[in-house]
């Protein structure tokens, strides 16, 4: 099938042409296709003007890779979920050192981490539900930057409190819990330009 407006060679089920972006219309009859009639006589030479077969054109194609913020808010989905879930268990089997930590701050810090925990769990879910969904990526997104800023503020309330009693699950989980929401946000930004 021919453009009408510029005489490119198109693909039978385009919509729009590759050459000139012009809509196409489709033909109501499928036959042979009829190349363009507009060719003009210059110095006794016949010229066709448009696409030439075999010329190469290739359109742009300007489209991310969808799969890959898709598998990525998978694995960062899981990741996080695992974070949570044992920085939420570590959080609640600290409470019983409150008496322990009086005046220390501790308890602010603990209720924290839980609020965290659970924000957490919430953009795990959230980037495994709606991986595939352009219309929630801004959605994931924000979570995936509210977890991050949230992860630094508890480093530093935590380097600040408990300098030498946080254990390697729970500085595990920490880790995790700052990386995978950067894979969260790196995930939906290119789910969203898929």
């Amino acid at each position: 099938m021919f453009c009408k407006n510029c005489g490119a060679e198109i693909a039978d089920n385009a919509v729009f042409c590759p050459k000139c972006g012009g809509k196409v219309s489709q033909p109501s009859n499928q036959g042979t296709p009829v190349p363009p009639q507009n060719t003009q006589q210059y110095g006794g030479q016949n010229q066709q003007y448009g696409y030439q077969p075999g010329s190469g054109y290739n359109p742009p194609n300007n489209r991310v890779n969808g799969n890959a913020g898709k598998v990525m808010l998978i694995v960062a989905g899981i990741l996080v979920l695992i974070g949570g879930i044992i920085t939420l268990v570590s959080d609640l089997q600290s409470l019983g050192y409150l008496g322990y930590f009086a005046g220390t701050g501790f308890a602010g810090a603990i209720v924290f981490e839980i609020i965290f925990s659970i924000v957490m769990l919430i953009t795990g879910i959230c980037a495994l539900v709606w991986c595939g969904r352009k219309d929630k990526a801004d959605l994931v997104f924000k979570l995936g930057i509210a977890v991050v800023v949230m992860r630094v503020i508890d480093w530093i309330w935590a380097a600040a409190i408990f300098a030498g009693f946080i254990n390697p699950v729970t500085a595990g989980a920490v880790i995790l819990g700052f990386i995978c929401p950067i894979l969260i946000v790196v995930g939906a930004y290119l789910n969203k330009k898929a």
